[in-house]
């Protein structure tokens, strides 16, 4: 069955679900012996899959980690989004409601397994290098897309300073909810995010030094 303009078809569900179970049993056994000490044999084992398979579907081990299938949902909604985006304001304006958009509609259960995989993302050293390396590449498509909507270059200083200071304030608040402990929602630390860098130079960094 090939996909259809109402969402994927039979053989990409299938494939999302599998990765799904895959990844929910990397996390348990991270969980359980460390994310060092496991392999991704281990993992296929445990899911009852063949190796190949999670390197097909993930590629490496941190991707066990960081695959998102939200990114592409919010990058489609970005690029669908029929307000216009002519100023910084406007994309982190845009950003902040989509993200809130799509974080609010998930159960408790699939919001507990991004706290499990933002975890890992912050604090173990080769999945947040992978991390950064992958939020390059969310940089180029950002870029690409904004310009699409505004009519400018996709080089141009302007529209990479907002997508690296978007997707860098990102990472900074996610930084931030893992090392409270998730005491804050992702949902409103983003929120606060877009803030800052809507205000810009009116942020106060500090109260007066005594």
């Amino acid at each position: 069955m090939s996909e259809t303009s109402t969402g994927p078809g039979l053989r990409e569900r299938k494939k999302l679900q599998a990765m799904r179970t895959i990844q929910v049993v990397a996390l348990d056994l991270f969980d359980k012996h460390g994310y060092a000490k496991v392999t991704v044999e281990q993992v296929a084992a445990e899911a009852e899959v063949s190796p190949s398979s999670v390197y097909r579907y993930f590629g490496t081990k941190e991707r066990l980690v960081l695959h998102d299938e939200y990114d592409p949902q919010l990058l489609t909604l970005l690029a669908t989004d029929s307000t216009p985006i002519v100023t910084a304001g406007d994309l982190l304006s845009r950003i902040r409601t989509i993200v809130a958009g799509v974080l609010d509609h998930l159960d408790r259960e699939e919001l507990r397994k991004i706290e499990r995989r933002m975890r890992y993302s912050v604090t173990e050293p080769d999945v947040r290098t992978r991390m950064a390396r992958d939020a390059e590449g969310i940089a180029v498509q950002l870029r690409e897309l904004i310009a699409q909507r505004s009519g400018a270059s996709p080089e141009s200083l302007e529209i990479r300073v907002v997508v690296a200071a978007a997707l860098w304030g990102f990472l900074g608040a996610v930084d931030l909810w893992v090392e409270s402990d998730f005491a804050e929602s992702l949902v409103s630390l983003i929120d606060r995010t877009m803030d800052i860098l809507s205000r810009g130079g009116d942020v106060v960094l500090a109260g007066p030094v005594s």
